[in-house]
């Protein structure tokens, strides 16, 4: 997995690290006893037998897949999957992502709280100015 595409806000709790065993280790240390899950979507699922150390993902956290919409994808069957059907959006995370980096509109898509996190700790590449720009126009202030 890549920079800023898995464990985006426990990301922000621990040290930086390009590998989900890892962030989930650094977790599992500040939070003890804490139980742990890694969510993905089901596109994300099918192909995480090829993630960097799935097995210790697999024992540090209970998996979750959530279906996209469509034909759900199959997990790799080597894994205990929990799966959980929620709301479906016709939007990625990456979208979501680039859509808070653009300025474009979240309504209904995240809530508020959520906008809060990402602006306040500078998530998705977004500088602290660049978040209170967003937060400016979401106010309904005169841009500048």
């Amino acid at each position: 997995m890549t920079r800023g595409k898995n464990m985006g806000l426990a990301k922000s709790l621990v040290p930086l690290t390009d590998c989900t065993a890892d962030t989930l280790i650094a977790l599992s240390d500040r939070y003890v006893g804490a139980e742990l899950f890694t969510i993905v979507g089901d596109d994300a699922a099918a192909k995480f037998a090829s993630w960097q150390r799935a097995s210790e993902i697999a024992k540090l956290s209970t998996l979750v897949v959530v279906d996209r919409p469509g034909s759900p994808l199959v997990p790799p069957s080597e894994f205990k999957w929990n799966r959980v059907e929620a709301p479906r959006l016709e939007v990625s995370s990456t979208d979501l992502r680039q859509r808070f980096v653009d300025g474009r509109p979240l309504d209904y898509l995240v809530s508020t709280e959520v906008l809060n996190v990402i602006a306040d700790r500078g998530l998705y590449g977004v500088s602290k100015s660049g978040a209170q720009k967003y937060r400016a126009e979401k106010s309904g202030a005169k841009k500048s």
